[in-house]
């Protein structure tokens, strides 16, 4: 189920992208806010939710690491998605 929402939010990656520019930009930009609204809620509930039912509370932890990889990748949420849930797989480990 990880692997769904993750999924969910890489096909959202560029309208993530888009967002960044602010809605009416991104409407602009041909983005349809509602449906991307229901996929970001869509693939973060999937995502989070797995990764809590299978490891449990302690996944909290890694959902910082999105936040601490920005000055690395850049402040666009496309490009941080793979690098967060690789993070903060590791953040979680090394917390272990």
């Amino acid at each position: 189920m990880v692997g769904i929402g993750l999924a969910v939010l890489a096909w959202a990656a560029r309208a993530l992208d888009a967002l960044t520019l602010g809605e009416e930009a991104a409407q602009s930009l041909g983005i349809d806010i509602a449906a991307l609204r229901v996929r970001i809620i869509a693939g973060v509930a999937l995502a989070t939710g797995a990764a809590t039912a299978a490891a449990g509370a302690v996944v909290f932890v890694g959902l910082v690491v999105p936040h601490l990889l920005r000055p690395l990748y850049g402040y666009a949420p496309g490009r941080l998605i793979l690098p967060s849930a690789v993070g903060g797989a590791a953040l979680v480990v090394a917390a272990d």
